[in-house]
């Protein structure tokens, strides 16, 4: 009698060691492929003589067989003049799927007026000078310090918008990587 509980007990003990590498191995997950980001679009929301909202869409593209999480912070350019950045809050992308993401960036006439004044050291007519293309460009409308013929003989620039990125991208293959991203739309 004793003899055969202890032929159970170790039968159940070989029998787990047996069924251990077989039931309890997941198969291990393919290295992470990078997500891709497109710039969809980056019209204005909003237009008026103090401010303009810039409303980037960004579209996320996940090429993995898992679901992946981005945390992705942007700045949004002009040419060399910087309208604003963002950090977009913890994406999930699920597996060979994609992910819309709409934001929004406020670009305030007299803070992005006096930082250049500021920065300058030319007179204010200048500065205004340089602003007020891309101000009207982006659809702002004429700007209290702006005089009624400098705006009427302003000519709007083409808004060609330039996004700097930096995306940490995280899944189950291991630990996350950086991706760093230049894209551009023109609208």
């Amino acid at each position: 009698m004793k003899s055969s509980k202890y032929y159970t007990i170790i039968s159940v003990v070989l029998l787990s060691l047996l069924a251990l590498p077989i039931v309890g191995c997941a198969p291990k997950a393919a290295p992470a492929k990078d997500v891709s980001v497109e710039f969809m679009s980056g019209l204005p929301s909003f237009v008026g003589a103090e401010s303009v909202v810039i409303k980037p869409i960004f579209k996320i593209k996940n090429p993995n067989d898992y679901m992946v999480s981005v945390d992705i912070s942007y700045t949004l350019f002009f040419a060399d003049e910087t309208l604003g950045c963002s950090q977009l809050p913890k994406l999930y992308v699920p597996a060979n799927s994609e992910v819309v993401v709409n934001d929004s960036i406020v670009i305030s006439f007299m803070g992005w007026f006096s930082s250049d004044l500021l920065a300058a050291t030319v007179p204010m007519p200048q500065v205004l000078g340089k602003i007020l293309p891309i101000w009207k460009g982006l659809g702002g409308k004429q700007p209290a310090l702006a005089k009624n013929e400098q705006w009427e003989a302003t000519s709007p620039s083409k808004v060609v918008l330039t996004a700097d990125m930096a995306i940490h991208q995280r899944s189950q293959a291991g630990a996350g990587k950086d991706i760093f991203l230049k894209l551009q739309r023109g609208e």
